[in-house]
């Protein structure tokens, strides 16, 4: 009695050190807002019954997402909406989980020092931190790594005992791991299997092994098989890719492999450091790679020579093997299919290789299967198995060590880790305890740094930004309309992102769960031209309008009513001129033109405007000019003509451009679906900036999209043109059909190869056709996400595709005249104009200046011609305006400049 009283003390103590390590570590998280995705769980929280997001109607919730919101439904009902609370249960379920990896090592090893270790490491591991800053990961993951260590904890005492409640137990447990954790437990079957091979597998008992199995493989089957989604599929296009020879399927597997064993912190450093040794991504990456190659056998000699040659031997030739097989086959890959590979990532892959080859080499070093060696391989195959599940869904995009796809790898890595420190230290003869508590050390550093990283960068301009919300608007009313401009910086808007981009729902559920509306009580844009158009057609809705830059909410709705009640211009009233100066070279003349700087002008509102302006532009008399001409720039930096003026090319780029004008007209596109701020309409805007990107959502749950083009009357085509946005979501798979009628389709294009595009123009040849509907349909990607496609053109017989738009490179900036006949052809002719004039606006924060730049075709000749500019200030008041250098030998006058508001009578 008093031994069980003794080790119930000592258990006590660990659990009071654990508990108090993992709220030094983690006590920020008390103070975390909500973001992103944890918005839409808030509103399931508040509104349990309806059907919300990917949670489901009821308490409980329906399909994959299931029981996520339900554990804080039960706390709100006891403690209301209180975000400390429910950070705290999330955290006292940690607590939990790390209890159980304490019992499931203590009944396996028995060894109360190792176990209450590796608790301690998993508790505060920097490996899957992510899962503990996210409300919508952090109860539900707990609780299916609890339930999956009780699985393999019952399993064992049946396995021990043959009690037949045990076994009962751990097939409880295993259903509700994977009830509860449906969307992180597909990988749970590897190390099911892999621990009945091992303890219960017996040939002569056969029926006795299989009966054991059944059930456990009944429920996987009902729950994975019976009710698999779409990327169920993906396996077997994984299994094909490796078939056919495509290695570089194994890159986020190996390279997730190496950030588990090494933080990608440190692998980011190590990587960067070697950047003082060599020049050169590449070269860097070998240098790396060979450093750690010459360490690691230095280490294997020192530790292996004298106990075990062979050993020595055979483990050092593998790594001198995988280096060889690395550089022949993963990089050359990678660089050959992937082009945009990352050395960091390569290196992370490539000690992952290494990693797996130590592991099996030291496996091979331990006795005949005892239960040392029987529980490595366990919980190796476990940690492998769910890296191997998301490498299989996302084989391009390696996680990173924090990933919360990673939390489920925690518990028996480990638990690997700490039996191979303990094995090891016997081997040596030396204590395992000092490494062990080193690596934990670490880790409380790292995921300390992390949390704190994480509230002063993301939660602190959560809060900031809800709380000049709620102070400009206390409340808001139902049906209210509210537009952010945002300030063209990076960070900027991916802060804004974090305080809106709920994922599941419309992002206008960021703002009602904080004020208690629906989310359909009110409109939320981005986009002032949408915002003017409701406000036009609903001129009594109430509005509100601010704008976000430098960490700071602006209240901009007082000067929108004023600049929405009556429709205001604000003048300049001079005239500006653009002399050219000339400087003859021995090699011909170079031209320099001015520039315009307007500083003094009219106190704007910040809302987007137009600019309006008359010009009028002359090219010089041919007297003035010696040829060959050659442009500079306002610098001075001497250009050199590569291309002269070539008016045959000249005539037929006009002549592609105005076909492409008159088929633009007559087209219309839709599509199955699209992704917030990337619309359909993207793809008809003659940008290549904009982008169409189909629903993510949609695209899990059916793996396909289709965009549907139709036109007014039939067109004859030769090509169809799609323009790959990202070189990631290159569509891999995909044909294009053509339809008269929309009723009888032809396939006259298809697609099924697992190369990656570059972002550029992709052309599909068609034939010459006469047809009134297009059908592009795509049924898998590169990295297997939503499809992106910037934009579409159709091409008619006849018209040379090459010189689409060169109509602005032979007229841009630089454009060279070899002589003085193809300099007056142009001069004398009806349809010049002067291609790509700068207009440069500067905008200011008060900080700092911001540069957009405009370009505009400006009409040659004697005449005065108006030109208009839309211009989004951003939320930004206007500091200079500038017009040109125009880089062509023309004098220039610039007068009646005006800015206009856009909205207003």
């Amino acid at each position: 009695m008093k031994q069980i009283e003794k080790v119930r003390y000592r258990e006590l103590i660990y659990f009071t050190i654990l508990t108090f390590i993992i709220f030094i570590t983690h006590w920020k998280l008390l103070s975390f807002d909500v973001w992103q995705d944890d918005n839409a769980l808030l509103f399931k929280i508040q509104h349990p019954y309806e059907q919300v997001g990917v949670f489901g109607a009821g308490e409980l919730g329906l399909g994959a997402y299931r029981y996520v919101a339900y554990p804080y439904i039960l706390l709100s009902n006891i403690f209301g909406i209180n975000l400390s609370i429910f950070y705290l249960a999330g955290l006292v379920i940690h607590i939990a989980t790390a209890a159980a990896v304490f019992f499931l090592s203590k009944v396996f090893i028995k060894k109360d020092e190792l176990a209450f270790l590796s608790a301690l490491l998993f508790a505060i591991s920097y490996i899957g931190a992510e899962s503990l800053i996210r409300l919508f990961n952090s109860i539900q993951t707990s609780l299916s790594i609890l339930f999956i260590l009780l699985t393999f904890f019952y399993f064992y005492l049946y396995k021990s005992k043959k009690f037949i409640l045990y076994l009962i137990c751990s097939l409880l447990f295993f259903f509700l791991s994977i009830e509860i954790g449906y969307v992180r437990m597909q990988y749970s079957l590897i190390p099911l299997l892999t621990f009945w091979l091992l303890y219960f597998l017996n040939f002569k008992k056969i029926f006795v092994s299989l009966i054991t199995i059944a059930p456990f493989l009944g429920i996987y089957i009902y729950e994975y098989v019976l009710n698999a989604d779409s990327r169920t599929n993906l396996i077997g296009t994984f299994a094909r890719q490796l078939a056919m020879g495509n290695f570089e399927y194994l890159y986020s597997f190996f390279a997730t492999i190496g950030y588990l064993f090494i933080p990608d912190i440190f692998l980011a450093n190590i990587y960067n450091f070697s950047s003082t040794i060599a020049d050169g991504n590449l070269i860097r990456l070998y240098v790396v790679e060979a450093l750690i190659i010459l360490i690691q056998l230095i280490a294997l000699y020192l530790i292996l020579w004298k106990k075990n040659r062979k050993y020595f031997q055979a483990t050092g030739f593998s790594v001198l093997a995988w280096a060889v097989l690395h550089k022949i086959f993963f990089v050359n890959l990678y660089i050959g299919n992937l082009q945009g590979y990352q050395g960091v990532n390569l290196l992370a892959g490539f000690i992952g290789g290494i990693v797996i080859i130590y592991l099996v080499s030291y496996i091979r070093c331990l006795s005949p299967l005892n239960d040392l060696k029987k529980f490595l391989i366990f919980f190796l195959m476990w940690v492998f198995s769910n890296v191997a599940v998301y490498s299989i869904y996302l084989p391009f995009v390696p996680l990173e060590t924090t990933s919360r796809y990673l939390t489920h790898s925690g518990p028996p890595f480990v638990l690997a880790l700490g039996l191979i420190f303990y094995s090891f230290g016997k081997f040596l003869k030396v204590s395992y305890k000092y490494i062990f508590l080193a690596v934990i050390l670490i880790n409380i550093l790292l995921s300390f740094f992390y949390i704190q990283n994480f509230y002063v960068n993301k939660m602190l301009p959560i809060k900031h930004f809800y709380l000049q919300l709620k102070t400009y608007v206390p409340s808001i009313e139902k049906n209210s309309i509210i537009f952010f401009e945002v300030a063209d910086d990076s960070k900027s808007r991916q802060q804004f992102a974090d305080f809106f981009s709920v994922g599941s729902m419309p992002d206008t559920t960021a703002i009602a769960v904080r004020y208690g509306l629906d989310r359909y009580d009110l409109q939320l844009t981005q986009s002032f031209n949408e915002f003017k158009k409701i406000v036009m057609d609903k001129p009594s809705v109430k509005t509100y309008a601010f704008y976000y830059g430098d960490g700071q909410l602006r209240n901009k709705t007082q000067d929108f009513i004023n600049f929405s009640q009556k429709r205001k211009i604000w003048n300049v009233n001079n005239e500006f001129y653009i002399d050219s100066d000339t400087k003859v070279y021995e090699n011909g003349t170079d031209i320099v033109n001015k520039t315009i700087k307007i500083t003094c002008l009219p106190n704007v509102p910040v809302f987007p405007l137009e600019l309006q302006f008359k010009a009028q532009a002359r090219l010089w008399e041919e007297p003035d000019l010696k040829f060959p001409l050659a442009m500079v720039d306002e610098l001075r930096a001497r250009f050199v003509c590569k291309n002269y003026f070539d008016s045959d090319q000249l005539e037929k780029s006009y002549k592609a451009k105005e076909s492409m004008s008159k088929i633009s007209e007559k087209i219309d596109i839709k599509t199955v679906s699209e992704e917030k701020g990337f619309e359909q309409v993207n793809l008809a805007d003659n940008s290549t900036d904009s982008v169409w990107r189909g629903g993510r959502g949609h695209w899990i749950e059916n793996h396909n999209e289709e965009i549907l083009i139709k036109f007014d009357d039939p067109v004859s085509l030769s090509a169809i043109e799609w323009y790959n946005a990202y070189a990631d979501t290159t569509p891999t798979k995909y044909q294009i059909e053509m339809s008269p009628d929309g009723i009888n389709w032809v396939i006259t294009s298809s697609m099924d190869s697992s190369a990656k595009k570059e972002s550029g123009w992709v052309t599909e040849h068609v034939g010459d056709v006469s047809i009134s509907f297009i059908k592009f349909s795509i049924f898998d990607t590169y990295e297997h996400d939503s499809p992106a496609i910037s934009e579409i053109r159709l091409i008619e017989p006849g018209i040379d595709k090459n010189l689409i738009g060169k109509e602005v490179t032979l007229l841009g900036n630089g454009y060279c005249f070899r002589d003085s006949i193809s300099y007056m052809a142009i001069r004398n002719g009806n349809q010049f104009k002067l291609k790509d004039f700068k207009v440069t606006i500067i905008t200011s924060d008060g900080v700092r200046d911001y540069f957009f730049y405009k370009s505009l075709d400006l009409v040659m000749g004697d005449n005065f011609n108006e030109y208009k500019i839309m211009l989004d200030l951003k939320g930004l008041s206007i500091k200079e305006l500038r017009f040109g250098p125009s880089q062509f030998p023309s004098d220039m006058v610039i007068k009646d400049i005006e800015f206009v508001s856009t909205i207003g009578t």
